[in-house]
């Protein structure tokens, strides 16, 4: 088995090697400037197509492209210092667009190969040479795919909030008509230049418009809320690089509006010409002061942005040569800009709306781990607090203490972040907060978070558990708060995570314990509100988390299961 997965590793390492000596030759910076726009095409594509009118072929390309992609630009930013043009932007030339294609689902396939090795190395598929080029691996029968249950949770919450806000767009009288004018304002000053790509006038309403809808679809993306907007990386506030980060957000969609109303009126042009762009770097990081210091003084304590401040910002943003590390992860968030030259930066428009949290957080911790590390820490507090404010909401007469120290003989052994108590039901919940970032589809983070989370967790269920096991009922009582009282304690230990809660369950989870993460905790609160009523108790909410693991219940991931052929490895993944 070992020497299987080394072999197939060192496979996929040498197929990688030839895509590297292909890249060699590019001396413009074709690659980057057609695998964007590919990328970009593809992502538009997927869009539209996307639920009832979707396919597996689109939907295999899709996932390929999205693994491929920061790959191939990784590479070919580390191939040269700089490309012999200072920006490109090409009439489309299929020849060029087919190998920018052919070479970014090539590193996909290998960057997916990657994730099941690693896979089967921790033991949730099985790898099977089946000859000296072959590979097959298998699913169990019986996996589960936590991840996708947590998601699906995460998008359910987004979807609300997303309906919500065009519910309220809707009913407003201040939108009244407001559609129709945004189809005209974009007819009116979209235009075709130089024959084959877009152009088009800046209009306040156009601008209005798609920054509160960006600010409405970031607000709800995962780990819009990871820091209070006050705390500051590289001396920038928080709230600057998130309103940045909503800026670019809006671009991407107004330009998406712009490039539909061009093709409605000159149906000729090629999407791929129009799509994604270019622009003169020194005036678009100015363009970011203009809109931080338009839209930033609704925000408590912003203040005017200065050049220094947009410097930083966009070195945060940006996927840059000397910041490729960036890039390079197994499933790297698409960059939502890529500096071509020293004066030129492609905008991606897939990249500005598919993980433009993970960018920013990534940016922020390559480029201020310290600030990063420190302002993480400011987390739990935040934690407890959102917990009391929901349980308060929905519960009464609970007491609540928080960081309260376990000691044997004078020894501190754990920590309990936040213990509720409810005298009336004589139940407590003990909450362990694990504030850890999303790892979004990066497998390395996915491994070592997940490793930490489920290691640190578990021992303090152990320490904590054999603590309330061999302490009195009189003690326990005063530890938490609750007046004396000889009857015996309901004890239920909450593992509450941002994200990926599901790492700590093992075969044996005690009936007393339970992890969940933040949106199925409040997931579970609503339905303890719906089902139970004025009868509801802790213990009716613990028992609705519990519920909500549907850990039997949710669908294995499906893996692309055609037979992945490469120049020097082919490899499948089959049912057991």
């Amino acid at each position: 088995m070992e020497d299987d997965f080394e072999t197939f590793m060192l496979a996929l390492k040498a197929e990688e090697d030839q895509v590297r000596q292909e890249l060699t030759s590019d001396r413009m910076g074709f690659f980057p400037v057609y695998a964007m726009r590919e990328y970009d095409f593809f992502f538009n594509r997927f869009k539209e197509q996307s639920g009832s009118n979707s396919s597996e072929d689109l939907d295999e390309m899709y996932y390929l492209l999205r693994l491929g992609f920061p790959r191939g630009l990784a590479l070919a930013l580390s191939l040269r210092d700089q490309y012999d043009v200072p920006t490109l932007m090409p009439v489309h030339k299929e020849s060029l667009a087919a190998k920018a294609r052919e070479t970014i689902v090539r590193l996909g396939m290998i960057e997916h190969g990657r994730r099941l090795a690693v896979a089967s190395k921790i033991g949730e598929l099985q790898l099977r040479r089946t000859s000296r080029r072959s590979y097959e691996f298998i699913l169990p029968s019986t996996w589960v795919d936590y991840d996708q249950y947590e998601e699906a949770v995460e998008r359910h919450f987004a979807e609300q909030g997303r309906k919500r806000y065009f519910d309220e767009y809707n009913r407003s009288k201040a939108t009244q008509g407001l559609e129709e004018e945004l189809h005209q304002l974009a007819h009116e000053n979209v235009f075709v230049f130089k024959d084959y790509f877009i152009g088009y006038n800046a209009h306040p309403t156009l601008d209005d418009h798609f920054f509160g809808l960006a600010y409405c679809f970031v607000s709800l993306s995962p780990g819009f809320d990871s820091f209070r907007f006050d705390l500051k990386f590289g001396d920038v506030s928080y709230i600057k690089y998130m309103l940045a980060v909503v800026y670019l957000y809006s671009l991407a969609l107004k330009h998406e509006w712009f490039c539909r109303a061009l093709l409605g009126k000159h149906p000729e042009i090629d999407p791929r010409n129009i799509l994604t762009i270019s622009a003169e770097k020194e005036g678009f990081i100015a363009n970011f002061a203009e809109a931080l210091n338009a839209y930033g003084p609704s925000f408590d304590g912003f203040t005017f942005t200065t050049s220094a401040e947009l410097e930083t910002i966009y070195k945060v943003l940006s996927a840059r040569r000397d910041n490729i590390d960036v890039l390079k992860p197994n499933g790297a968030p698409i960059p939502m800009l890529l500096e071509f030259s020293n004066t030129s930066v492609l905008r991606c428009l897939a990249g500005a709306q598919q993980s433009p949290i993970q960018v920013l957080l990534n940016g922020l911790r390559h480029h201020y781990p310290d600030d990063y590390n420190t302002n993480q820490q400011t987390r739990e507090a935040s934690f407890q607090r959102a917990i009391e404010r929901i349980l308060r909401g929905g519960f009464d007469r609970l007491t609540f203490k928080q960081n309260v120290v376990l000691k044997d003989q004078g020894r501190d052994l754990t920590d309990i972040d936040l213990v509720v108590a409810e005298e009336s039901s004589n139940t407590v919940l003990l909450f362990q907060i694990k504030a850890q970032d999303s790892y979004g589809s990066e497998l390395n983070a996915r491994l070592n978070r997940s490793k930490r989370f489920a290691e640190g967790s578990r021992r303090w269920v152990d320490v904590t558990k054999e603590w309330v096991s061999r302490t009195d009922i009189h003690e326990l009582r005063s530890r938490f708060g609750m007046r004396r009282s000889p009857e015996a304690l309901n004890v239920r230990l909450v593992v509450l995570s941002k994200f990926f809660a599901h790492f700590g369950f093992e075969e044996e989870t005690p009936k007393d314990v339970t992890y969940c993460t933040w949106s199925q905790f409040f997931n579970a609160v609503t339905k303890t509100e719906t089902r139970h009523g004025q009868v509801r108790t802790l213990e009716t909410l613990f028992l609705s988390i519990v519920r909500d693991e549907i850990r039997r219940n949710v669908d294995r991931t499906t893996w692309p299961e055609r037979n992945l052929i490469l120049e020097n490895v082919e490899f499948a993944t089959v049912n057991e």
